[in-house]
């Protein structure tokens, strides 16, 4: 069930929030006249979103799933990211915010680079840690 776009970065906002926040180059929340990215989401039920993050002059740098967790969105579910050109720079999974897995890589020409794994057992690691 669609229920509304949302346009949020950053955690603590609530799930039923409708708010804009802007990021900067480096994905942190920042003022209006300071933002790179802006970060857009659709609810899909089960506090599950889809999401797409687009830069301040249009082009498309990522697409994926979230999950609204703990007072957060979290990358959880598969991801895509572009480059400005609008070919794929890599595709790959998260896990409440961390890569996990096989993420194939490309180049900006398209020609396939070497996958990078990330091993899921170092996400369990980097969750710990964020926790405390």
């Amino acid at each position: 069930m669609w229920v509304g776009t949302m346009i949020l970065m950053g955690g603590g906002l609530s799930a039923h929030s409708q708010d804009v926040n802007y990021l900067d180059s480096q994905m942190k929340e920042t003022k209006k006249r300071q933002a790179s990215f802006v970060r857009e989401l659709t609810e899909l039920g089960n506090d599950t979103y889809s999401a797409r993050i687009t830069s301040a002059d249009g082009w498309v740098k990522c697409e994926g799933i979230y999950v609204f967790l703990e007072g957060k969105f979290m990358e959880h579910g598969e991801f895509v990211f572009y480059y400005p050109s609008g070919q794929i720079e890599s595709k790959g999974k998260y896990e409440y915010g961390v890569k996990v897995g096989s993420w194939e890589r490309y180049t900006t020409g398209g020609t396939r680079k070497a996958d990078r794994f990330y091993d899921p057992e170092s996400a369990n690691l980097i969750r710990n840690v964020m926790k405390q």
